[in-house]
């Protein structure tokens, strides 16, 4: 049986839909303006989506600071039945910290097998991937991942830790990671993956 996919490009038309009922959600709300109130807005209705097993989220372009990132993502914590995971939080203004929540709220999602997150052109920095690696370690069926982290200022990690940051991953099949460096994305998933 096909699950019916509903999509949205904006609040106020998933605000008016009926949320318990979604089991595939796309909400495009893509450069839409998405400050605190309407953050708060959507985490509300997001926590009503309790039979949600796919979610494509994508915040690109809204200038998401670390407030109104947390709101959001904060939301998702209710949302464990979900077993693909599409983020885009692009060209927002992402911290460390907030990378570090994504993290730690995705420890919880046991049924979590496609993750794909999307932190191009934030701010997070080294040190706030290398936690948010660390935390999705401990997702335990996550079978595919694809991380995309370029114009973060992360030139530390990549030179130093990236081999390390990415062993251990136990059910890991499918890896891909986007550092704006490929030439270093082919060595390093060679060493990753014992090819």
């Amino acid at each position: 049986m096909m699950k019916q996919t509903n999509c949205f490009i904006s609040l106020n038309k998933f605000m008016n839909s009926q949320v318990s009922n979604h089991i595939n959600l796309i909400l495009n709300l893509r450069d839409d303006n998405i400050y605190l109130e309407e953050a708060q807005i959507l985490s509300s209705k997001l926590l009503e989506c309790v039979n949600l097993q796919v979610l494509t989220l994508n915040l690109s372009q809204n200038k998401i600071g670390y407030e109104v990132f947390s709101t959001v993502v904060q939301a998702l914590q209710k949302c464990t039945q979900i077993n693909e995971l599409i983020l885009d939080f692009s060209e927002n203004k992402i911290d460390k910290q907030g990378a570090q929540i994504i993290g730690f709220i995705l420890i919880n999602y046991q049924n979590l097998q496609i993750l794909n997150v999307d932190l191009n052109f934030n701010v997070i920095n080294s040190e706030g991937v290398f936690h948010l690696i660390s935390y999705l370690k401990q997702v335990k069926n996550l079978s595919s991942l694809v991380l995309k982290i370029c114009g973060n200022n992360i030139s530390e990690l990549i030179n130093y830790n990236l081999e390390y940051a990415f062993n251990g991953f136990q059910y890991l099949e499918n890896l891909e990671i986007n550092l704006g460096y490929v030439y270093m994305i082919k060595q390093q998933i060679k060493i990753l993956t014992n090819i």
